[in-house]
């Protein structure tokens, strides 16, 4: 579902927002990929994608989308989130969109926080679904659950700073009183190698051990978590991405799936040739950050539509350019497909479609 920023800021003007709880710090712009393998059942797997930028809006400066598609079996478990938040210690969410989808099943919500009281972080969560709308209070410094992700690394290596929060659960009704700690450091063995890395964990009260784990390197860049009974760790987008990209293709069959994927690689070589022309007539490509293909400037002369398609639209193609190279990349659900200047090809969809 897409962020629909029009209705959250015409809802926003109803609301207060605790605006002394916005720090001055700047608001980084991350795009980071985690794989996700069930500990006990190693088949339950996936990924999480986390996206994080400024969003350009004064009461709620930073922008993060989630995504996180789980394989159960033969069963696909898929979350997508759209947030933004203030640019506080909890990165408080102000509005929110979600998405399940469970197997056929869709569900899709939207969120409005509102802190009338500008020195507490508490207020009220109202949630629209189907038409309705529920209301119900909200704890300070609640947090979505793959935000703690981003919250450890930003926190300093002391036992004596600790961070409270209450963490929003999927279907984001129920929140649960927690802990963030540093706990030192700790010897960690992977592929064989032993590393000292910094370890933090999250309790709760009256439990009698931690219910998630983080170890970072001194550079506070995350090297491993255990989330519950998920092991979670940084990857390439291509590897994250695989296992739940294997299953949708397995799901459409070869002879489909390279069918629908060879639409997107049609876009990706129109686009590529947009860009070569211009760097024909100006010497160089437009400079874009991640832009979607409506989002392409006039200058390239995309033929109208050029871009619409059947399992293709114009935002499932993303363009990274500088004056000398680009990288052009068409999704398709946790597939993709990725080319350069240097018609260099990569992505999920080769292993997955056979070719």
């Amino acid at each position: 579902m897409r962020f629909r920023a029009a209705i959250f800021l015409a809802l926003a003007a109803g609301f207060g927002v605790a605006a002394s709880s916005v720090l001055g710090e700047e608001i980084p712009k991350s795009d980071r990929w985690f794989s996700v393998v069930n500990v006990a059942h190693p088949e339950r797997r996936g990924y999480l994608h986390i996206a994080l930028a400024p969003s350009g809006s004064a009461d709620a400066p930073v922008r993060a989308v989630y995504d996180r598609p789980m394989l159960y079996g033969r069963e696909r478990v898929s979350m997508h989130i759209e947030a933004l938040s203030l640019n506080d210690e909890w990165r408080s969410p102000v509005r929110l969109s979600m998405n399940l989808l469970f197997g056929e099943k869709t569900t899709a919500c939207e969120i409005q926080v509102a802190r009338p009281d500008p020195n507490s972080a508490a207020g009220t969560m109202v949630r629209w679904e189907e038409g309705v709308s529920t209301s119900s209070p909200l704890k300070a410094h609640a947090v979505l659950r793959e935000t703690v992700l981003d919250l450890v690394c930003r926190r300093p290596f002391d036992k004596a700073q600790t961070l409270d929060f209450a963490e929003f659960d999927v279907p984001l009704r129920a929140t649960e009183d927690l802990r963030l700690s540093y706990a030192g450091e700790e010897e960690l063995e992977r592929s064989g190698q032993k590393r000292t890395l910094h370890k933090f964990v999250v309790t709760a009260a009256g439990s009698a051990g931690p219910r998630e784990t983080y170890w970072l390197t001194d550079g506070h860049e995350l090297v491993q978590a255990q989330v519950q009974n998920a092991a979670v760790q940084p990857a390439s987008e291509t590897d994250a991405r695989m296992p739940v990209a294997q299953f949708e293709a397995d799901q459409l069959g070869e002879k489909e799936n390279a069918r629908r994927m060879a639409e997107g690689v049609a876009g990706c070589a129109a686009i590529a040739a947009a860009l070569r022309a211009q760097s024909a007539q100006t010497g160089a490509f437009p400079t874009l950050n991640a832009a979607g293909g409506d989002e392409l400037p006039p200058a390239l002369q995309l033929a109208p539509h050029a871009l619409d398609g059947r399992n293709f639209k114009p935002a499932d193609y993303a363009v990274t350019s500088s004056p000398a190279a680009f990288t052009i990349k068409a999704v398709m659900g946790a597939q993709s497909y990725v080319a350069d200047e240097k018609g260099v090809e990569s992505g999920t969809y080769r292993l997955a479609t056979g070719n």
